[in-house]
Parts: C-alpha cells; sequence; structure tokens
C-alpha cells in the first residue's frame, strides 16, 4: 500500500498535533512533518518530499498565500490544501490564485480532512499521467 506523505503548517500547536495524530494514525498515510511556520520553507519541504501540504492561511512570518506561490514555483507537483478559520472568500480566491489546489475549514471533520488529502493526491497522480 502507497501511503500519502503529508506535511502540516499550522500554527496553533493544538490543532498542528492533533492533525499529525490525525494522518499519522490513519492508515494510508504518514506525516512529513508539522511545523509552527514557513520559516526555511525549502528545507522543510525535502525532508522528505510531501505529496500534499495541509497549509494554514493565517501563519506568523510568510503567510500561508506566499508560501503557497513559492512551493508552486519550485515544486508544483506538491498539491497544497489551505485552511481557515472561517470563509474568507478574498483570501482564498489568493490562495487557489497563487496555486492551491482547495480549501477547507479549520473545524472539518477528521474523515474529511482524509478524504480530501487523497482527492488531492489522486488529482495529482491524474494530471502527472495526462503530462507524460
Amino acid at each position: 500500500m502507497i501511503n500519502i506523505k503529508v506535511a502540516i503548517f499550522e500554527d496553533n500547536p493544538l490543532l498542528r498535533d492533533s492533525l499529525f495524530q490525525l494522518i499519522n494514525g490513519s492508515e494510508g498515510f504518514i506525516c512529513t512533518g508539522a511545523f509552527g511556520d514557513c520559516s526555511d520553507l525549502m528545507r522543510k519541504l525535502n525532508r522528505p518530499h510531501p505529496d500534499v501540504i495541509l497549509m494554514d492561511i493565517d501563519l506568523p512570518g510568510m503567510n500561508g498565500i506566499e508560501a503557497v506561490g513559492k512551493i508552486n514555483q519550485t515544486h508544483p507537483e506538491i498539491m497544497v490544501i489551505m485552511q481557515t478559520v472561517f470563509n474568507d472568500n478574498e483570501r482564498i480566491f489568493q490562495s487557489i490564485t497563487a496555486g492551491a489546489s482547495g480549501y477547507l475549514l479549520k473545524n472539518t471533520t477528521p474523515v474529511r480532512i482524509l478524504e480530501s488529502i487523497r482527492e488531492a493526491y489522486r488529482w495529482s497522480a491524474h494530471d502527472s499521467q495526462h503530462c507524460a
């Protein structure tokens, strides 16, 4: 069975830990890292390279929207799912424009979070087959 590699960028330590436990405790998933900010972003992405990233929009320092733009430029194969506390259409639009593949509200159920990661992973694998 293939494990979907997921990295988490979330500044709330309780939520970050909960997401880490959810991903590592679910069959078919492995967390490659859980980070409180995007400092040294490229180094964090290469240990090992994630397939999907859960990215908080509101991060200290470089925010999630800026980070998505950098990730999309250097690693377009990584799918990024933005997470936000409220349905902020403007910032969600900015995230998608920067390269995010979707978004989730932070109160999304654990089952739906895992489904979204699977969908993003399948979409990326499907997309890369079309490019070959």
